[in-house]
């Protein structure tokens, strides 16, 4: 009984730690694409001030 208890409480720190990862890493795709958008909004905008 006790070691079942155990091993739910395993898989459920592992399912947290891969969980809190994936969306690190998520988050940390979403600032890329974020930054890349601003990027090129502020090229646009340049392009648009030379002509």
């Amino acid at each position: 009984m006790i070691r079942a208890i155990a091993k739910t409480a395993d898989t459920n720190f592992a399912e947290g730690i891969i969980r809190v990862s994936t969306q690190k890493r998520v988050s940390i795709d979403l600032r890329r694409e974020a930054r890349v958008a601003t990027r090129s909004k502020v090229m646009l905008n340049a392009r648009r001030m030379e002509m």
